[in-house]
């Protein structure tokens, strides 16, 4: 949405890369976008951390780790248990009372619609064929 066309070719390879981060810069809108691979409830953790310890944090980000925990485990009560780790390292960061200029906007996203013939192993197709 925010690049042209030309610049959005460029860029599409690098854009379909499986399991890797990706980083642009658009000047004309001072917008600055990384995409940090992060499938594992502990790696979300991590990002939250490291923007602590860095001191530097987003305007916005957006999160979501549901479709990879169903593609790889089984553990539902652990999938909880990983979310509530996440809210937690994330507490710090939300607004407080009327101080809307704490914190970043965040983003959760929810259950992806899960496409079978999309599946590339035979133990993801067992697992989820239905």
């Amino acid at each position: 949405l925010v690049l042209s066309l030309d610049e959005m070719e460029s860029i599409q390879e690098d854009l379909f890369k499986r399991h890797s981060n990706y980083h642009i810069v658009v000047e004309e809108i001072g917008m600055k976008l990384d995409f940090i691979c992060a499938p594992y409830a502990t790696n979300l953790t991590h990002v939250i951390t490291d923007f602590k310890r860095n001191n530097t944090y987003p305007n916005v980000l957006v999160m979501g780790l549901v479709l990879w925990h169903m593609l790889h485990f089984t553990n539902y009560s652990d999938y909880g248990v990983s979310l509530r780790f996440i809210r937690e390292s994330l507490i710090p960061f939300l607004p407080v009372g009327s101080d809307s200029t704490r914190g970043f906007h965040l983003f959760w996203l929810g259950m992806p619609t899960l496409i079978n013939k999309m599946l590339n192993t035979e133990e993801k197709k067992g697992k989820y064929d239905k």
